[in-house]
């Protein structure tokens, strides 16, 4: 039996511009996959949305566009296992 490939996600994060040493807020979360599939999550609450998204997907890797240093900060959260 043939495993199942593993869906690829790409995604990235956008806050409002900050000060040095302020704490940034972020206003978007979008991921596309290599099918071209692509969601959204714009304002207040897109933090929350783009987290109970990941936590939906199953067999899926996802790469973050700066997310060594920066975008996963905002997920911490979810990669902990504490959402």
């Amino acid at each position: 039996m043939a495993k199942k490939k593993r869906k690829l996600w790409a995604f990235d994060c956008e806050t409002d511009p900050f000060e040095y040493g302020g704490m940034p807020k972020p206003f978007l979360f979008c991921a596309i996959s290599e099918d071209g599939d692509r969601v959204i999550y714009w304002g207040d609450d897109c933090v929350k949305d783009f987290s109970a998204f990941v936590l939906s997907l199953t067999n899926a890797t996802l790469l973050g566009h700066n997310a060594g240093k920066f975008d996963t900060c905002f997920l911490k959260d979810i990669i902990r296992g504490e959402m």
